[in-house]
C-alpha cells in the first residue's frame, strides 16, 4: 500500500540523539522524494519529459487543451499539491532549521545562527542534497512544459513556496561547511539559471 503523506513529518529536529537526527532525516527527505515520485508518476506530466532513449529528441509539450485540463480541481497535478504540499513545505521548514543552532528564530526564510556541521553533514550523508535539486529540477520542468498550471489555481502559491524553501534549505547546508559547498558545485550552473 501507497504511504499517505498528508502529515506532516513532525519529530523534535532538536532533540541530541543522533540516532533520533538520523531517523528524523531519513523520514523527512523520504516525504519529499516521494512527492517527486508521485508526480513523476502521472501520465501528463510524465509524457511531457524527454525521451530517456532518445535524449536530443524533442520534449512532448503539454497541448494547451491539456494545461486548459490541468487546472480542473480533480486533475491529478492538482489533487497532489493539495493534498501533498503541507507536509513538503513543514518537511523543508524543519530540515532548515536543523541547520543552525543559537537562534530563536524560527522563521526558515529568515534563521540564521551558527552553523549545525554535524547536522548539515548528515543530511548530505543522507542525500539531502540530491533530494533538494531533484525537487527543484522537477518543479522547474512542471513550470516549463505548463505554465498555466504553475501561475493559475491551487498550484502557483504553494510552487513558490516550494522552490523558496529548497533554495533555502540548500543555502543553510552550506553556510559554513565547506564539504557541503563542494558537493554542490556541480549544480551551481542549474541553481544560476533558475534565479
Amino acid at each position: 500500500a501507497e504511504r499517505d503523506t498528508k502529515d506532516a513529518i513532525d519529530l523534535d529536529p532538536v532533540d541530541d540523539s543522533l540516532m533520533q537526527s538520523l531517523i528524523w532525516t531519513r523520514c523527512t527527505l523520504q516525504c519529499i522524494r516521494e512527492f517527486v515520485k508521485r508526480l513523476d508518476d502521472i501520465p501528463a506530466f510524465a509524457r511531457s519529459k524527454p525521451d530517456p532513449d532518445n535524449p536530443g529528441g524533442p520534449q512532448l509539450l503539454l497541448t494547451l487543451a491539456e494545461q486548459r485540463d490541468n487546472l480542473k480541481e480533480n486533475h491529478p497535478l492538482v489533487v497532489l499539491a493539495v493534498r501533498s504540499t503541507p507536509a513538503l513545505l513543514s518537511s523543508l521548514k524543519n530540515l532548515v532549521l536543523t541547520c543552525t543552532t543559537n537562534t530563536g528564530n524560527t522563521d526558515p526564510q529568515t534563521r540564521e545562527g551558527d552553523a549545525d556541521v554535524e547536522r548539515q553533514t548528515l543530511l548530505r550523508e543522507q542525500g539531502a542534497l540530491h533530494t533538494c535539486l531533484s525537487l527543484l529540477q522537477t518543479l522547474f520542468h512542471l513550470k516549463q512544459c505548463n505554465p498555466a498550471l504553475v501561475a493559475e489555481g491551487k498550484l502557483g502559491l504553494p510552487f513558490v513556496k516550494v522552490v523558496q524553501l529548497t533554495f533555502r534549505l540548500l543555502k543553510q547546508m552550506c553556510k559554513d561547511n565547506m564539504a557541503n559547498k563542494a558537493a554542490l558545485i556541480d549544480a551551481i550552473p542549474f541553481i544560476q539559471q533558475q534565479l
